[in-house]
C-alpha cells in the first residue's frame, strides 16, 4: 500500500481513510516503512523574506519622506501586519465541498 499527498489541489491515493499530513509518505510491504518530512525551509524562502523587508523598508521610507516619522512607523507597521496575516492565511486549510 502507498499513500501519498501532494498539493491541497491534488489528491493523493488515501483509499478511503481520510487524511493524511502533508508532504507525507508512508510504504510498508516490502520496502518497509519510510517518512519523509515536510521541508523546514522550501527553495526561495530566504528570497522572498528579503523582498518582502524591501517592501517594508521602502514604504517607510517613501512615508517618511512625504508625511513625517510617526507615519513612517505607521505605514511600516501596516505594511509588516499584512504581510504577516497573509502568510498566516497561506498556511491555513479552507474547508473545501466535495
Amino acid at each position: 500500500m502507498v499513500v501519498t499527498c501532494g498539493a491541497p489541489g491534488r489528491r493523493g491515493s488515501t483509499a478511503g481513510r481520510g487524511t493524511v499530513p502533508p508532504a507525507a509518505v508512508i510504504r510498508s510491504g516490502r520496502d518497509g516503512i519510510r517518512l519523509r518530512k515536510a521541508q523546514v525551509n522550501p527553495p526561495g524562502l530566504w528570497a522572498r523574506v528579503l523582498v518582502r523587508a524591501l517592501v517594508v523598508a521602502a514604504a517607510a521610507v517613501m512615508a517618511l519622506g512625504f508625511l513625517g516619522s510617526g507615519a513612517a512607523v505607521l505605514v511600516a507597521g501596516l505594511t509588516s501586519l499584512t504581510f504577516v496575516l497573509l502568510w498566516l492565511r497561506e498556511r491555513t486549510v479552507a474547508p473545501r465541498d466535495e
